[in-house]
């Protein structure tokens, strides 16, 4: 029954591919005209066709036209508006914005379908594995299962500013079910009063439900405020699902908690300002994790904060530093709170012969009642001619005894974990990309836990993969 549904997901999201753009460019030689015509025309002052109609008010555009632009055809008008899709909001180029309100480098690719509907503009995202997953060792185990994500964004200009309306799903609760699948030495949430580990949680059904407005004071300063009844706060770098340097990884990463582990929250409030290459957020939130129940939106409460200041001093690249102060966040422990510290480095560069490069460097510090646990993380994705993709992941984490159930709780342990992998595409030429990859992970920990987890245990993944093929800049 489970496969069956997986096949019919992966088919309706090779339905949503993204259909190209087509455009015909205007030609137009002044020189060719006879001098006392392209006098009056001067004096009319037309707007030219670099023109940024994404800086005027819907009722402007239409005057502002002038007669030869009105003429165009329908073509040249979707590619009006494909370029005003694209375009930047108080200086914020639309390939910046990545999960919840954090920043990516501005080169990022964008893996998404786009179009519009009137004022509105469209865009759909969507990302999925059908994968075999093998963890060797005494505490490991096998399963196939399903996991992903599907986005449906809407977006419009409102007065000064900009209305964003988002919806994230996943079918995880069903593909996957609430007891995980399996990853060693991963840590986090519970299951049936019983915490989860040597497995990764499920995601919920609706990872974000979210609004944002953002208002312009100028052409490169903007205010905005993000609503969530399910969202993510400020806190750490774009969460792993949605990192580019992570985009063919099907593993979660076992820091997950000490990084991006509140990508998924039930209650966010986020106010931000931005100027240029620079953004400043603070968040009001709920602390604790999803609960075991993967199809409800849990109960809202706000009871913790964080925030965070983004620095994008290229293209290329995106540097973020954030503290959180969150409330109870297990269920299992309801008087430990922690306090969560992260920095991190994005490096994106689009390559010449056609595919993309991308890294990303994380450091992540969990501290509850006097003590520190750190983690850090290094992956990165390298695309050839968006025909073959490697990448790899390289932790270290150190989790307390009672994270992984394991003597004595409050003893600390250091897990290091290294997994290389690749993909090759199945398609070419189409709105969507589907490839055919597979992973090992090899994992490092102090020789005393030979007996539980054997002496080198690893884990193998096999997977097919599909996603919208990269748009345009």
């Amino acid at each position: 029954m489970k496969r069956t549904l997986l096949a019919t997901t992966l088919t309706g999201a090779l339905l949503f591919g993204p259909r190209p753009l087509v455009a015909q460019e205007h030609q137009h030689d002044p020189a060719k005209e006879p001098a006392k015509k392209r006098g009056a025309q001067e004096e009319q002052a037309p707007i030219p066709m670099q023109h940024d109609m994404s800086k005027m008010q819907p009722s402007e555009k239409g005057k502002a036209m002038p007669h030869d632009m009105k003429q165009m055809s329908g073509h040249n008008m979707s590619h009006m508006q494909g370029m005003d899709m694209m375009s930047s909001f108080a200086g914020i180029p639309m390939t910046r914005d990545a999960s919840g309100t954090s920043w990516q480098p501005d080169s990022t690719p964008m893996h998404a379908k786009h179009e519009m509907s009137g004022l509105w503009r469209v865009m759909q995202h969507y990302s999925g594995f059908l994968s075999y997953d093998n963890q060797g060792g005494p505490r490991g185990s096998d399963q196939v299962h399903g996991i992903g994500w599907y986005m449906l964004m809407v977006s419009r200009p409102l007065g000064r500013g900009e209305l964003t309306l988002r919806t994230m799903l996943s079918p995880e609760p069903l593909t996957v079910g609430k007891h995980g699948y399996p990853l060693l030495f991963q840590s986090g949430e519970a299951v049936n009063g019983k915490p989860l580990v040597d497995v990764q949680h499920p995601h919920d059904l609706f990872m974000e439900l979210a609004a944002r407005y953002r208002y312009k004071l100028d052409d490169r300063t903007a205010v905005s405020l993000y609503v969530a009844p399910s969202g993510e706060p400020a806190i750490g770098p774009t969460a792993f699902p949605h990192r580019t340097s992570a985009l063919d990884n099907p593993l979660a990463p076992i820091s997950h908690h000490w990084q991006d582990g509140t990508h998924i929250t039930f209650g966010v409030l986020t106010a931000g300002i931005s100027r240029d290459k620079w953004q400043l957020e603070g968040s009001y939130f709920n602390g604790r994790e999803p609960d075991e129940n993967r199809w409800d939106i849990d109960s809202i409460r706000l009871n913790s904060f964080a925030g965070r200041l983004s620095y994008n001093p290229g293209s290329n690249w995106n540097l973020q530093s954030s503290y959180a102060y969150v409330k109870s966040p297990e269920s299992l422990r309801p008087d430990e709170d922690v306090r969560r510290t992260t920095l991190s480095a994005s490096y994106n560069r689009p390559l010449s012969e056609g595919g993309n490069w991308a890294s990303t460097f994380v450091w992540g510090r969990n501290s509850s009642h006097g003590s520190n646990t750190d983690s850090l993380l290094l992956e990165t994705d390298y695309n050839i001619a968006n025909r073959n993709t490697l990448f790899g992941r390289l932790e270290h984490v150190v989790k307390a005894g009672e994270e992984l159930a394991l003597m004595p709780t409050n003893r600390k342990f250091g897990i290091t974990e290294l997994t290389l992998g690749g993909v090759h595409e199945l398609t070419q030429g189409r709105a969507y990309q589907a490839g055919i990859g597979a992973a090992v992970t090899f994992n490092w920990k102090p020789g005393d836990l030979d007996s539980l987890y054997g002496k080198d245990p690893m884990g193998v993944w096999v997977f097919l993969r599909i996603r919208p093929a990269p748009m345009a800049h």
